[in-house]
């Protein structure tokens, strides 16, 4: 866990500021910032290139002890998030969508829309809810990542 800690953030100097005004920046959203822009002017609006987005900005990340497993892990844990949430599962299942699949679209586009969406519903997300075709990463693939407490739940039966 100690070590997840350690990759989690990186400190960044804006140009032309002194070394004493450092911010400090998360990686994981880094990656995804990075990723979004990429995203954002592709034709092509799938999962996979979400995905493959996401594998460009991890390759452009200057910490190399950041690593995808890393990123990945985080984004486990935060698609679990959105799956912890009861209301967010309701409200799925009322418009007919794979509750999976939406929560890895809406963590693709940060915490801040994620967490608009479990305050206000998902129809915060309907400039985006035609993307919902498949996960951005499938249920396998974050089941590897280690959060037990996913792996727990995609191993329930569904509702």
């Amino acid at each position: 866990m100690e070590d997840n800690k350690k990759h989690n953030v990186a400190e960044s100097t804006t140009a032309g500021a002194s070394e004493s005004k450092k911010r400090v920046i998360n990686q994981f959203d880094a990656v995804l910032g990075k990723a979004r822009t990429t995203f954002s002017r592709q034709l092509d609006k799938t999962s996979e290139m979400k995905k493959r987005s996401i594998l460009d900005a991890l390759s452009r990340i200057k910490d190399l002890t950041y690593t995808a497993e890393h990123f990945k892990l985080e984004y486990a844990m935060r698609v679990r998030r959105m799956l912890d949430s009861i209301y967010f599962r309701e409200e799925c299942k009322s418009k007919k969508m794979d509750t999976f699949s939406a929560a890895t679209h809406i963590v693709f586009y940060g915490q801040i829309l994620s967490r608009l969406v479990l305050e206000n519903g998902i129809d915060v997300f309907r400039e985006h809810i035609d993307e919902i075709k498949g996960s951005v990463y499938s249920k396998d693939e974050l089941k590897s990542a280690g959060d037990r407490l996913l792996i727990r739940y995609l191993d329930e039966p569904a509702d």
